[in-house]
């Protein structure tokens, strides 16, 4: 009746099938797929909850946008109510227009002594030859070097009064200390 071709087809068929489903329903059943689901389903989450904050940023910076244009224009409206009122209110005292308070006049309006600005004189007490507070080496000192002229006259002196003070007494000895520090510090 039935050829055995076609009982080894169907069967194959059937164990084709039969397989298939047992994968499908073995997958959905174990933990790992359970586990990948859920967190297929945090990720969804985390991605709807950070479009929603995007979106809540984006209407805050937006309503904060408006909210300063409106601020200007009232800073706007009573600039100009200002400069109306100062114009018809000081009408041949001090000849003030509304451009003029708009910032919108040219440098020939300023006053010749403001265009001459110098920098700060140094007027701070000192003594003959020390460098004032606003000279850039104020407060640095500065170690002598070899082979400068005026370097060598006091590292001279220094010797001098070194060579006197070993030929005197212990007393000589500290005064020509005292005088070549001194001559070190200026």
């Amino acid at each position: 009746m039935y050829s055995i071709d076609i009982l080894i087809g169907t069967g194959l068929c059937a164990l084709i099938v039969g397989g298939l489903l047992g994968m499908l329903f073995g997958r959905k059943s174990t933990a790992g797929s359970q586990q990948a689901r859920e967190l297929e389903k945090r990720i969804d989450q985390l991605t709807r909850d950070k479009q929603a904050y995007e979106n809540r940023v984006t209407e805050h910076f937006v309503e904060t946008a408006d909210r300063l244009n409106a601020l200007t224009d009232m800073y706007r409206g009573i600039h100009e109510h200002l400069a109306e009122g100062a114009s018809t209110l000081c009408v041949g005292k001090n000849d003030v227009s509304v451009k003029r308070l708009g910032g919108t006049g040219d440098d020939s309006e300023v006053p010749q002594d403001a265009m001459n600005i110098e920098p700060p004189r140094d007027y701070a007490p000192k003594n003959e030859g020390e460098t004032g507070m606003l000279n850039e080496s104020f407060g640095i000192e500065r170690e002598p070097t070899p082979g400068a002229g005026q370097n060598l006259a006091d590292a001279d002196e220094a010797e001098d009064v070194r060579e006197e003070a070993s030929a005197g007494t212990g007393e000589g000895e500290n005064e020509s200390e005292k005088e070549s520090e001194r001559k070190e510090n200026a």
